[in-house]
This record gives structure tokens, C-alpha cells and sequence, in this order.
């Protein structure tokens, strides 16, 4: 294909792509760095899913380069650098991208059916990203030597970037669209399968939907302050250690072990007083150890169990709004040669553009899901401090 562009685009066509492109680049980029600096700067930020979105982030950032370069790279030349580079990373990370999401799906599977916990997970996250890198890299590095049958590169002008142009369907459909599809399958199949699952127990459910998936392996534990040498502090435990079951319920590989620790602080006026120190009654109803058991959970997780399911299922559904139109784009001119749609060439490049955007969006809508849960957490732990006997 002629590297100044498809003859049957005008000038004025083209430079509104170029456009439109850069911009959703541009709006890509700006979502990549808002999960980064949240996620650098909020360290309830660093569950088990938002370090998966974490990652991917860095992926984005050279698909959202790829992407702003848009028409430079065919402009440049087929033989050049710059659309040899291009081609490159269009290649590898959309396709990375994808892959992201499936791994988001596989760690929901592995905590609903396999019992992981959020350090059983962290131990997953370098597995990830080398076998997302490495079954991404090894083709998009080998069609940068690779030629075709008549010599030519396979990667070329593909009229608003440098990837495998549309002279080469089959390869092009064979290591980009078959491998995203397969993805995106095996994705929403996993997500069914869980759907399944949670039907199947949906009673166990109900009792705690609103409770806190055990997976925010970043809360501080809680450990006694240490005090003044002019205050004594008297602690009264409970006999019996009662089971707590998180919200995944029969999911948790064990359940957590809570005592209930009553502290109470009495100042002294001497340090040889021998006044009686009282400790504070523990409670004795089995409502109220549950509802501290409950508050407990609260404070160990910034994501409630839907939210955990609700997150990954989001990306999973933007991947439609993504790679519909460019594989429409793709696959009915393969079917048919005379076919170019203008409106459907500038929804493909603008939409797979904006990957890092959409990413950023369900990132910002479940984390202010995540917040107000938080909250409500906050006020359960207020309420039943208040409700304590004195």
C-alpha cells in the first residue's frame, strides 16, 4: 500500500483521523497517569485488582505513544524507524491490553474457586506480567525481520498507523484479531462461570453482600498503642476466640481469628497508686460479637465482594465498545475489497485509542464505590464504638 495514505481518503479526511486519533491519545495518557498517581499516592489503592490495573497503566503508556503518533509513522515511510517502531508496539500492547483484562478475570476465578487470599494473589502478579510480555513481544519483535512471500515487510501502512496493512488479512486476522477474540471469549466465559457460582450460593450471599472482601493486604494491623508510664492499661480478653468468615465465606481458605480486646486507661496520680483499675465489660449477646466481627472486616478491605466482581467485568464489557469497530473495520473489507467507510475508519482508530481512557474511567467509578464503602465502614465502626457499654 502506498505509505502517503489510501487514494480513496482525501487530504482533509486524513488529517481529521490525525486528529481525532491524537486526541483520544491524549485523553488515554492523561487516565494513564490518574492510576498511577492514585495508586502511588492512596495506599488503599494497592488491593490485589488495582495493582493488576496498576500494571497494565505502564502497558498503556506505549500503546497511548503508538497511537498519538498516528499518521507520522506511514508519513515517515514504510522502511523507516518511526513506522517500524510504531508498528511494533501496536502489535504488541493492545493485544497486551486484552490480556490484562483476562488475567483481572482469572484472579476473580482463583479467589471464588480456588480460595486465594491477597498475598496468595501478589505472589501471581510477576507470573502475569511475564507471560503477558513474552506472548506479546515474541511476534510483534519477530514480524519486525519477518517478510512476506514477495519480499516486502509485513508490517506497513495500515492508513492511520504503521501495523500489518490490509494487504495482509490473513496475517494480520491470524496474530492480532484471533488472539483478542480468544481472549475476550475465555474472559466472559470465566465471568459466567462465576455468575453461575454466585447463583448457586446466592442465600449464603445475601447475609453478606455488603461486607469486605479480605484481599486489601495493605491496612495496618491492629496492635495495641503503647502508652505513658503515667497511665496503666488494663486488657481484658475473651476466653474464646471466635471464627470470623470473610465475605467470600465458604471461598476463604481459613477463617480469621479475632479476640475481642477491651482496653481501658486510667490516669494515675502516682506511680505506686494500688487503686483498683476496672476493665471495661465485654460484651456478652452474640449479636453484638457479630456486629464487631462484621465492623472488623470492614476495616480490612477497600473493596466490598461486588465491587471485587463488578471492576474486571466493566473492563471486560469496554473491550466490546474497543475492538468492535475495528474488527468491522478489518474483517469486511477482507470480505469485500471495494468496502471503505470513512465514519467507521475514524470510530476504529478513535476508539482503539482510548483504551487507557476507558481503563481510567471504571477505575475512578469503582474507586468512588470503594470510598463510600469506606465510609459507611467508618460510621458502622462510630456506631458501635457509641453503642459500647462504659
Amino acid at each position: 500500500m502506498d505509505s502517503q495514505g489510501d487514494p480513496s481518503f482525501t487530504a482533509d479526511q486524513l488529517r481529521t483521523i490525525l486528529i481525532s486519533i491524537r486526541v483520544a491519545s491524549a485523553l488515554s495518557l492523561v487516565g494513564v497517569i490518574v492510576i498511577i498517581t492514585t495508586v502511588c499516592l492512596s495506599p488503599r489503592f494497592r488491593n490485589p485488582m488495582h495493582r493488576l490495573i496498576f500494571i497494565n497503566a505502564f502497558y498503556n503508556i506505549f500503546d497511548s505513544a503508538a497511537t498519538f503518533a498516528s499518521r507520522a509513522g506511514p508519513e515517515a515511510g514504510e522502511a523507516s524507524v518511526l513506522c517500524r517502531t510504531q508498528a511494533f508496539l501496536n502489535q504488541m500492547f493492545p493485544l497486551a491490553d486484552v490480556l490484562w483484562s483476562l488475567v483481572m478475570a482469572v484472579d476473580v476465578y482463583l479467589i471464588v474457586f480456588r480460595r486465594y487470599d491477597a498475598q496468595s494473589l501478589k505472589k501471581l502478579e510477576w507470573k502475569y506480567v511475564v507471560a503477558v510480555t513474552v506472548l506479546t513481544f515474541i511476534p510483534a519483535f519477530s514480524f519486525l525481520f519477518l517478510r512476506r512471500g514477495n519480499g516486502d515487510r509485513i508490517y506497513g501502512d495500515a492508513v492511520v498507523w504503521c501495523t500489518i496493512p490490509p494487504s495482509d488479512p490473513i496475517i494480520r486476522i491470524a496474530s492480532y484479531y484471533i488472539p483478542i477474540w480468544l481472549s475476550i471469549s475465555i474472559t466472559l466465559g470465566l465471568y459466567f462461570r462465576i455468575g453461575l457460582e454466585i447463583i448457586k450460593r446466592r442465600q449464603a450471599l445475601l447475609s453478606i453482600s455488603n461486607e469486605s472482601v479480605q484481599l486489601d493486604d495493605t491496612v495496618l494491623p491492629l496492635t495495641p498503642v503503647p502508652l505513658p508510664q503515667t497511665a496503666k492499661t488494663s486488657q481484658e480478653t475473651k476466653a474464646g476466640e471466635s471464627d470470623i468468615e470473610p465475605a467470600s465465606s465458604s471461598w476463604a481458605s481459613t477463617p480469621t481469628k479475632a479476640s475481642h480486646v477491651i482496653q481501658s486507661v486510667t490516669p494515675l496520680s502516682t506511680p505506686t497508686s494500688t487503686t483498683p483499675i476496672l476493665p471495661c465489660p465485654t460484651p456478652n449477646s452474640d449479636s453484638e460479637s457479630t456486629s464487631q466481627n462484621r465492623i472488623h472486616l470492614q476495616r480490612t478491605s477497600s473493596l466490598s465482594f461486588r465491587q471485587y466482581i463488578i471492576m474486571p467485568l466493566l473492563f471486560a464489557l469496554t473491550l466490546f465498545s474497543v475492538w468492535v469497530p475495528s474488527t468491522v473495520n478489518r474483517i469486511v473489507p477482507t470480505i469485500d475489497s471495494s468496502f471503505h467507510s470513512y465514519p467507521l475508519l475514524v470510530l476504529a482508530g478513535t476508539s482503539c485509542s482510548m483504551r487507557g481512557f476507558w481503563n481510567a474511567i471504571v477505575f475512578v467509578l469503582v474507586g468512588r464505590g470503594s470510598r463510600a464503602h469506606m465510609r459507611r465502614a467508618a460510621e458502622a465502626r462510630h456506631m458501635g464504638r457509641s453503642q459500647s457499654p462504659v
